[in-house]
């Protein structure tokens, strides 16, 4: 099959990837290729020029926006009129190859915005991938502005014209309502390169704990730096790794840095903020961690997750996030009531007191799940009954 994928994201010629879509794409697109199909990503950017290349698939940038159209001020797109830019763009780029027979059908995800018009034409067999950043699931997770606000009505318009949905957990299928009744589950799959990762001996001089939130202003992630300054305080030996770079802390959107500096600086030598690294480079630091905290609430099955488990770490997850249909408390993790201070710290601290058989059987029995539910083999098998469900259907 011909399969267009159409993204925001997508990691450069350089190796640099830009978040979990670009991950999630990358790895997608490897996968169909050597399950012998024919892939073309599509990437849209706003305006600069950003080296891709491969020698396995096509790659088109979209980048140059249409002649400006006369937005009403009434439109939601008069407050975001890129993105309407964006999404003509995509969808003229997705017609010239679907009409000119070298797509059959596309996946989109990210900012549904940008699918608007690619979605409006029912001819093209496309799927709409839901991913963490549409924010119709999230509004308690955002301060709403007028730009926001427009953004969500153009995805909410975007998710009621879709007639194929898919997403990586269920959660999104229940904050949905009855909308999430079409959508199905496609979770993402466990990198290849991980598939035969083993549980390694550590020396017990001390945890070494890696936070992430993929989301941006995360409240997890505050909470997680202030049970640290406790934890810290009690365990000498332990260190904190927080990924994230630039990601900024909810509710003042206060950069990280400066909330480590705040509440972190007596435990200096102990804490470290990652800066934005290539998925490779990433690995290195997960592989090294010993336990894996993600103290979110709103992430949608990320991709930390699941090269967590497979490399058979202790991993820490928020209840009701969607990492909970992966992980089981006291089976295959850890789970924590809920993303403020003191539930964090005692979840912490109840990883930090585990006896060793215990704890292994934990780890191995979260990397057992990770190549369970989410193995390459399945991903595709799932990903392609929805893309030939669409085809069937429109053609």
């Amino acid at each position: 099959m011909k399969i267009g994928l159409v993204t925001t994201q997508f990691p450069t010629s350089s190796g640099y990837f830009d978040g979990g879509i670009a991950v999630f794409f990358s790895r997608a697109a490897e996968l169909l290729v050597e399950a012998g199909h024919s892939v073309t990503v599509i990437v849209r950017q706003r305006s600069q020029y950003v080296p891709y290349s491969s020698d396995r698939f096509n790659i088109i940038s979209v980048r140059k926006p249409v002649a400006k159209r006369s937005i009403s001020g009434e439109s939601p797109w008069a407050e975001v009129p890129h993105l309407h830019d964006l999404s003509v763009a995509t969808y003229e780029a997705c017609r010239s190859l679907y009409w000119a027979g070298r797509c059959e059908v596309f996946l989109a995800t990210n900012n549904l915005a940008m699918s608007h018009d690619l979605v409006g034409d029912t001819s093209i067999p496309t799927v709409i991938r839901i991913s963490s950043r549409t924010k119709v699931w999230s509004h308690e997770n955002f301060s709403l502005d007028v730009r926001d606000a427009a953004i969500d009505q153009l995805e909410l318009q975007c998710l009621s014209r879709a007639k194929f949905l898919i997403a990586p957990s269920e959660r999104i299928t229940k904050l949905l309502g009855e909308d999430g009744a079409r959508v199905h589950v496609v979770r993402s799959p466990v990198p290849a390169l991980l598939l035969e990762a083993s549980h390694t001996e550590r020396v017990e001089v001390g945890e070494t704990i890696i936070v992430s939130s993929a989301r941006e202003g995360s409240k997890g992630v505050h909470h997680a730096i202030l049970a640290a300054k406790e934890y810290l305080s009690r365990y000498v030996n332990d260190s904190f790794l927080f990924a994230g770079g630039r990601q900024s802390l909810a509710p003042d959107g206060c950069p990280m840095s400066e909330y480590l500096e705040e509440h972190l600086s007596t435990f200096k030598e102990r804490v470290i903020q990652l800066p934005l690294l290539r998925r490779d480079q990433f690995l290195k630091q997960l592989a090294a961690a010993t336990i894996v905290l993600l103290p979110s609430q709103v992430d949608n099955l990320p991709n930390v997750l699941l090269e967590a488990m497979c490399l058979c770490k202790l991993v820490l997850i928020t209840k009701n996030s969607s990492m909970d249909e992966l992980i089981v408390d006291s089976q295959n993790g850890l789970v924590i009531e809920s993303s403020e201070p003191a539930a964090i710290l005692s979840t912490l601290v109840r990883a930090r007191e585990l006896v060793s058989s215990s704890r292994r059987g934990i780890e191995a029995s979260a990397q057992a799940t990770a190549l369970e539910q989410c193995s390459p083999g399945l991903f595709i098998q799932r990903l392609m009954e929805q893309l030939k469900r669409a085809t069937h259907t429109t053609c």
